[in-house]
């Protein structure tokens, strides 16, 4: 009995939800040097957990964030977490490029609750460049300045943009992570997220609760920034750092 009990135990241990708490704190912030703190989460149920938020910049513009050698996700990994990781990354045009990368677990029980969302999300993570029209088609992202200038707050708005289809967006995808990266001026942006022109500085900032919805066939992603304080203080990622593919500038 006590050598069937063994692997039943390990079977059921396997299958325990992740604990994003947990994960968190099983990851020491001194090993982190390029985090930037969450902004305060929005309200509801969300079928993606953020997880952690880096700002740095670079000598060079760097792709496949989720892969580098000393990535949040490589940690986050070696701590137990299991779960499938939607990885968004957006990155200056000019040198030095500032690089916003976000880490939002799946919810997938909630995910699991929602047939129709779920259908949806399955298509959208579908690997092939022929889905890519599908995927920029869809890619809603929902800006908010949750602290920072009333010029900026009012600048971004909070009006929804298929950013995917005003800014070249790349899909990469392993078999536990999806990945989108993009690049932009700030500026840029804030106009393409905000539906309007570029005539100004962008915001800067971390989300601090994701969401999505399935409504029209549309993914929906709610980013809430956080302080224009934490571009002032960006770090730099030192060149020996970039081991991930380096994008053309």
């Amino acid at each position: 009995m006590a050598a069937k009990a063994a692997p039943a135990a390990a079977k059921a241990a396997l299958a325990a939800p992740v604990s994003s708490a947990a994960i968190r704190a099983a990851i020491p912030p001194s090993t982190c040097p390029l985090a930037l703190p969450p902004g305060p989460a929005t309200a509801g149920e969300h079928c993606y957990s953020v997880m952690h938020v880096e700002l740095f910049l670079s000598n060079d513009k760097i792709g496949n964030m989720a892969q580098r050698q000393e990535s949040w996700l490589r940690r986050a990994r070696a701590a137990g977490d299991s779960r499938y990781y939607l990885v968004v990354a957006y990155v200056t045009t000019a040198a030095p490029y500032i690089h916003l990368v976000l880490y939002f677990a799946v919810v997938q029980e909630r995910v699991d609750a929602l047939p129709h969302f779920k259908a949806l999300w399955q298509r959208f993570t579908t690997p092939g460049a022929e889905a890519d029209d599908f995927r920029n088609e869809r890619w809603k992202v929902v800006p908010r300045i949750a602290e920072g200038s009333w010029v900026v707050q009012r600048a971004v708005g909070t009006k929804p943009a298929l950013l995917a289809t005003k800014l070249t967006h790349t899909w990469i995808f392993c078999d536990d992570t999806s990945e989108v990266a993009a690049g932009a001026g700030a500026a840029g942006a804030a106009a393409a997220a905000s539906g309007g022109s570029s005539s100004g500085g962008g915001g800067g900032g971390a989300a601090g609760g994701a969401g999505a919805s399935a409504a029209e066939g549309v993914l929906e992603f709610t980013a809430d920034a956080v302080t224009m304080a934490g571009l002032a203080a960006t770090p730099s990622m030192p060149d020996a750092a970039v081991d991930a593919a380096v994008l053309p500038k």
